[in-house]
């Protein structure tokens, strides 16, 4: 058992050309990974679900729009401020629509891959 705070100085997100995300996870244990990630604006994720892991989060900047649901019908839309709970295996992507950079405080609870890709949801 620890007997300090650790502090971490993660070095800085990467936006990946033509993909236009980047993630740095910052904590990662058997059960638990925290991470960051940016999105540039027009950045979407592919389709995907986090398995058995439940994600919470936090908007840090900009806005976000989550699709899910039959079809991919459902949607979210996020601002800075807002917290977010994805809960496991619910298939979605994230999409800015912005002209700003967004950015995301995550954690991701349980075991198993972090993230699988999937054609998308069914519906």
């Amino acid at each position: 058992m620890a007997d300090r705070i650790e502090v971490i100085h993660p070095p800085p997100v990467e936006i990946a050309a033509g993909v236009g995300l980047g993630t740095v996870s910052v904590f990662e244990t058997a059960v638990a990974n925290v991470y960051v990630t940016q999105f540039a604006p027009g950045a979407a994720t592919p389709w995907h679900h986090h398995g058995s892991r439940r994600s919470f989060g936090y908007v840090v900047t900009g806005r976000l729009v989550m699709e899910f649901g039959p079809g991919g019908r459902d949607a979210v839309t996020m601002s800075a401020g807002d917290y977010f709970s994805i809960p496991a295996r619910l298939i979605h992507r994230d999409l800015n629509r912005s002209r700003r950079k967004t950015v995301l405080a995550t954690i991701s609870v349980g075991r198993g891959p972090f993230s699988t890709l999937v054609d998308g949801p069914a519906g």
